[in-house]
Formats: structure tokens, C-alpha cells, sequence
């Protein structure tokens, strides 16, 4: 009996330490989420893949994409960029972001972003990789 009776203290005790954990994890992602959805720029979050995770509400509203519909598209299919100049559209741009970069963009140039409804409007873009520890 005492056996057991350890089995299940030991189980019960495992139980809590798991609930603490899950709740610490919780809080960790509520965080980060508050944060992504406090920012006052666009941030739009992807994989290695460059397939869209999450998008702050400001990024909804200069992409004019839903979440719900920019969720696992690639990051060019919903954030195009167009020249200023020649308004063309700026192919490959993304097609390294595995690697961390992006192909010829200047934080110094002003770009078009073309809205899901057509219409466009000048954009500085930044970008800065989140990596693991």
C-alpha cells in the first residue's frame, strides 16, 4: 500500500510540475503575442520557408490580407513590393530567406506595396531575423 501510495504521489506531484510548466510556457507566448500585436509597424512573422505564421494588425491592414488567408501562403504571395520608379514588381525577393536575407533590399530605399485591393502606397521596409538560442 505504501508503494502505491507513493506511485501516486509521485504521479500527482509530476502532474503539477507539468501544469506549472504549460502555464509558464502560456504566459511566454501570451507575451510574445501582446508585444507582436503592440508594435506600430507591420510585422509579419514567417518560417524557414518563408510561409506566413502570424501578422500583426498592422500588417493586415497594409497587406489587406486576413490572417486567416495570408496563414502558410509564401511571404511574396501577400507582401509585394513594387520599384517606385519603374512600378515592376521585385522578383526573388524572398527567395533566400532560409538564409536569413533578403535579395536586394535597401533599408535607405523607399518601395510600393501593393495592397491585396491593387492600390498602392510607399513603404521603408526593415527586417531582422529571430533565431534560436
Amino acid at each position: 500500500m505504501a508503494l502505491i501510495h507513493r506511485l501516486l504521489r509521485a504521479d500527482l506531484d509530476h502532474a503539477i510540475d507539468n501544469e506549472e510548466i504549460q502555464d509558464e510556457i502560456y504566459r511566454g507566448k501570451e507575451l510574445a503575442e501582446v508585444t507582436l500585436y503592440s508594435i506600430a509597424d507591420g510585422v509579419i512573422t514567417t518560417d524557414i520557408e518563408g510561409r506566413i505564421e502570424s501578422m500583426n494588425p498592422v500588417a493586415v491592414e497594409l497587406t489587406g490580407f486576413q490572417i486567416a488567408d495570408a496563414y502558410q501562403k509564401q511571404l511574396g504571395e501577400v507582401f509585394v513590393l513594387l520599384d517606385q520608379r519603374s512600378r515592376k514588381h521585385i522578383a526573388g525577393l524572398f527567395s533566400d530567406i532560409g538564409e536569413g536575407t533578403l535579395c536586394g533590399i535597401s533599408p535607405d530605399t523607399t518601395y510600393l506595396l501593393l495592397k491585396s485591393d491593387g492600390s498602392v502606397f510607399n513603404v521603408k521596409i526593415s527586417e531582422s531575423h529571430i533565431r534560436d538560442r
